[in-house]
C-alpha cells in the first residue's frame, strides 16, 4: 500500500487549524519524556504538555506528576500545523481560567464587596493568602489598622474578611486588604451609633412637646 502523502492526510484527519487558542480539550496522558507529556486528544497528532505548563506558582495546590492513561483538562495555547503539526496545551491555564472565572463571578455578585480569604503563609512584605483556589497577597501595611496587630504568622490557617485592592488577571495578581475592612465595619459602626442617639434625642423632644 502506497504511503499517505502529507496532503492526503490532512484531508483525510483535518488539520490542526480546526482548534483554536484557548479552546478547551479533554485528553488521556498516553506518554512521558524529560520535558513534558503527551496527550491523546482524539486528533491524528498527539498534543504535548510541557512541564511548565502542568503546574504553576499561582495556584494554591500542587498537583502530583499524572500517569499513563489519566485523563486531564488542558488549553490550547499554541498551534503549529504543516508536516511536523503540534498542539501545545497547558494544565495549569485552565485551571487558572476557570478558578479566575469564579473570582470575577463572585465579585459580580458581592453586594458589599467584601470577601473571605485564606491565610497561608507570612511572606516577604505581608501574608500570601488563597482565594478560589489562587494565590493572593496581603501587604503589611493592609494587615491592620495599627503596626500592632500587623504581625502576618498571627493569621496563617485563617478565614480572614477583606475588600480587594487590585485583581488583574494578565499580570496574575490578586491584592487584598484587611484593613480598609475594618475601617468600614468601624465606620458603619458609628454611623449607627449616630442614628441610635438622633432617635433618641428626637423621642426626648416628642416627650417635652407634649408637657
Amino acid at each position: 500500500m502506497r504511503a499517505e502523502t502529507m496532503f492526503e492526510a490532512l484531508n483525510q484527519y483535518g488539520s490542526v487549524l480546526q482548534f483554536r487558542r484557548g479552546e478547551i480539550m479533554t485528553g488521556i496522558i498516553i506518554g512521558k519524556n524529560d520535558l513534558g507529556f503527551l496527550v491523546d486528544i482524539g486528533f491524528r497528532v498527539e498534543g504535548f504538555l510541557p512541564m511548565r505548563e502542568y503546574t504553576n506558582h499561582s495556584l494554591v495546590e500542587k498537583f502530583p506528576e499524572p500517569v499513563i492513561g489519566e485523563e486531564i483538562k488542558v488549553e490550547i495555547i499554541s498551534i503549529r500545523d504543516g508536516y511536523e503539526a503540534q498542539l501545545l496545551l497547558s494544565r495549569w491555564r485552565y485551571e487558572f481560567d476557570k478558578r479566575w472565572a469564579d473570582i470575577e463571578t463572585k465579585i459580580s455578585h458581592s453586594d458589599d464587596k467584601i470577601f473571605t480569604v485564606k491565610g497561608l503563609e507570612k511572606v516577604k512584605g505581608g501574608l500570601s493568602v488563597e482565594f478560589c483556589g489562587i494565590k493572593g497577597f496581603i501587604p503589611m501595611s493592609h494587615l491592620a489598622t495599627s503596626w500592632k496587630g500587623a504581625n502576618p504568622s498571627n493569621f496563617v490557617g485563617y478565614n480572614i474578611k477583606v475588600k480587594i485592592l487590585e485583581h488583574d488577571k494578565r499580570k496574575h495578581s490578586l491584592i487584598f486588604s484587611r484593613r480598609e475592612f475594618l475601617e468600614e465595619i468601624k465606620f458603619q459602626e458609628k454611623l449607627m451609633q449616630s442614628i441610635y442617639k438622633c432617635e433618641i434625642y428626637g423621642l426626648m423632644l416628642k416627650k417635652l412637646e407634649k408637657v
